[in-house]
């Protein structure tokens, strides 16, 4: 950590108040740099988000895609 490495705090899942692990270098997930989203039709219609990740020096560019309902879940993740 003093050394500048990326890490972060992984928190049991909805159990804030007790201890955390702590995740380091290789096992940090993926960081978005940068993202787009178009919205789409089809059998699935929803969004295309385009993710430009970075990762201990390595990025890469991936496209996903989020149908409605899904969308309606993430955004519901990110408000709170």
């Amino acid at each position: 950590m003093d050394g500048g490495e990326d890490w972060v705090l992984k928190h049991p899942e909805g159990q804030e108040s007790r201890s955390a692990g702590v995740l380091m270098s290789q096992d940090v997930p993926w960081r978005v740099l940068a993202t787009s989203a178009i919205k789409v039709g089809g059998n699935k219609p929803g969004l295309v988000l385009h993710l430009t990740l970075s990762h201990a020096g390595d990025s890469k560019e991936l496209q996903v895609l989020v149908p409605w309902d899904e969308a309606e879940v993430l955004k519901g993740i990110l408000d709170s």
